[in-house]
């Protein structure tokens, strides 16, 4: 049960192990395996290849890791980045608001921009035809500006 437990399905309470019906066949077939003088290592590899694999050998590491950890750890992290990756396109939207509103206001100050330039150019046409027309009387003799139109 220590070394190969994970290849059955059990459910201990208290001090007491129950085995599954399931994990009958299971049992017998490691105790065979013992009979035959296999080893550990033997007996595990025999398991994973007729059997649910439940154990993953590192061999740099020589540590075993549980797989239905594995998995449980792998789901918990998959659900974090799912939310994180919500959030991320909730926080894109806002932005992409934001930039439409900076869009517009840009758009207004270049108009307003636009509509200045306009009237200081008419503004300044009228100044230069002003001048000219005061050019103009100032060039006349006095007779010509009396009785001038």
């Amino acid at each position: 049960m220590d070394r190969h437990g994970h290849h059955l399905k059990t459910k201990k309470q208290h001090r007491s192990i129950f085995i599954h019906e399931d994990s009958l066949e299971t049992l017998l077939t490691i105790r065979e395996m013992y009979e035959k003088n296999y080893n550990v290592q033997r007996i595990e590899t025999e398991l994973s290849n007729h059997g649910f694999l439940t154990t993953i050998v590192i061999e740099d590491d020589e540590q075993k890791i549980n797989a239905i950890e594995v998995l449980e750890n792998l789901q918990k992290s998959n659900s974090v980045l799912h939310e994180k990756m919500n959030k991320q396109e909730e926080f894109n939207l806002v932005l992409i608001e934001q930039l439409k509103k900076q869009h517009e206001i840009i758009n207004a100050l270049k108009q307003t921009i636009e509509t200045e330039k306009q009237v200081a150019v008419s503004e300044e046409a009228e100044k230069q035809v002003a001048t000219s027309e005061e050019v103009e009387v100032k060039g006349k003799s006095w007779w010509n500006k009396i009785f001038s139109k």
